[in-house]
């Protein structure tokens, strides 16, 4: 598996978040209240569907904009699960997700789509351990075993948003490629 620059450029936010969430967080608690934060972080998830609609518009397939969002709200639903227990670890969903979506444009198809989900799902723990192993050592936070798992319940995610738009279908260099330049002329 090739990497791509902006996966690796999204790998470094999610890596550099462990060192700015903190602040952040407290800033945003100290303006808007815990509860506020919490409103916050459901606000941009109630976004981000209509963003989703909006970007997949251009696919031409109606089914592709129903899909996304509702793996998206799916994901927004299993937040609210027991394993959630603060709004700073339902970030974890999006940045892993993300993080899962990413990985998955950079997968080749001719791996065949189990090895392409283990390759997946190996970087997001990769990823989610190493951010862990950062939190040890900064200072105010603390790494956690069950953030892995999070984050790799976020690859998960991802890897789901990616299959929903994509129809399970991956695509080479190639022809995205072909499909920049015929977009072009």
């Amino acid at each position: 598996m090739r990497i791509s620059p902006l996966t690796l450029l999204f790998t470094a936010f999610v890596l550099s978040f462990s060192l700015i969430s903190l602040p952040i967080y407290l800033w945003l608690e100290d303006q808007l209240g815990k509860a506020g934060v919490t409103y916050f972080i459901w606000g941009l998830f109630a976004v981000t569907p209509a963003l989703m609609v909006i970007l997949f518009a251009r696919s031409g397939d109606p089914l592709q904009l129903i899909y996304p969002p509702l793996v998206f709200a799916g994901g927004v639903l299993f937040t609210l699960s027991p394993l959630y227990e603060t709004a700073g670890e339902r970030i974890h969903l999006v940045l892993f997700g993300g993080l899962g979506l990413f990985v998955c444009r950079d997968v080749r198809p001719e791996r065949g789509w189990v090895s392409g989900i283990a390759a997946v799902l190996g970087y997001c723990m990769l990823i989610a351990i190493f951010d862990e192993v950062i939190q040890h050592f900064t200072p105010g936070r603390f790494g956690q075993a069950k953030d892995v798992l999070l984050g790799v319940l976020g690859g998960v995610w991802g890897i789901l948003l990616y299959a929903s738009y994509t129809g399970g279908q991956s695509e080479t260099d190639e022809e995205r490629a072909m499909q920049i330049s015929q977009k072009q002329s």
